[in-house]
Formats: C-alpha cells, structure tokens, sequence
C-alpha cells in the first residue's frame, strides 16, 4: 500500500513541474513574441511594417500631397481627433492614388502625424494588395 501512495505523490509531482515548466516556456515564448512585434521607433518610420518593410522608403526627405494643413496634427494621438480633423485627414486621403499612399504614409510619419484607426487599417489593406502584386 505504502508503495502505491509514494508512486501517486511522485507522479503528481512530476504532473505539477511539468504543468509549471510548461507556463514558464509559455511566458518566455510570449515575451519573445511580443518583443519582436513591437515597432522600432525610427522617426520615418510609417507604422505599417507589414507592408512598408517590403517596399523601398519613397524619399528620405518630406514631401507633401497637397495636404499641407495636416501639419496642424503634428504629435496629437489619433485618438485625441475631433471629428473635423479626422475629416479632414479623410479629405487628402480620398484623393490619393494608390501609388502614392505608401509614399504619403511615410511623409506623415516624417511630420510626426498620425493616421485613425479605420484610415491606416483601409491603407494597409491596399498596401498589402500592393505589395502581393508587385
């Protein structure tokens, strides 16, 4: 009897530091993960690293798409737009071709102006097209 209760504790305790080593390899691939999808903060960096990395920087200097008056949201979060500046950001973005917005997502990031999240989620969709066709 007294064997039986000894081989039921020891793989019990077997059972738990699996179970804990388990978590622990869980928590450290976790770290590992979220560490790589962060993005690195380089000041021309347009925030679209899905798709921007693939293609080469339009220009290492700021180029404006007519849409000088954006200059006005530089360093305001996206989600501190009143709903007159996230229209007017909408504006310049109806008129840009396709082959520009990567060329204009870089530029904002250069001025240090941010994108609303149905905007850069709508560019990045285009600029994932873009860059599987190409």
């Amino acid at each position: 009897m007294l064997p039986l209760i000894l081989f039921i504790l020891m793989t019990a305790v077997i059972v738990i530091l699996l179970e804990w080593r388990e978590r622990q390899r869980k928590k450290t691939s976790q770290k590992t993960s979220d560490n790589q999808e962060k993005p690195t903060q380089d000041p021309n960096c347009c925030g679209m690293h899905l798709v921007c990395e693939k293609m080469p920087p339009v220009t290492d200097h700021i180029v404006y798409y007519d849409d000088e008056e954006l200059d006005s949201l530089k360093d305001i979060p996206a989600s501190e737009f009143t709903e007159e500046q996230v229209k007017m950001i909408e504006e310049v973005y109806s008129t840009l071709s396709e082959d520009d917005l990567i060329g204009w997502t870089q530029s904002l990031a250069m001025r240090h102006i941010s994108l609303p999240a149905h905007i850069y989620d709508e560019a990045l969709i285009i600029l994932r097209e873009k860059r599987k066709s190409a």
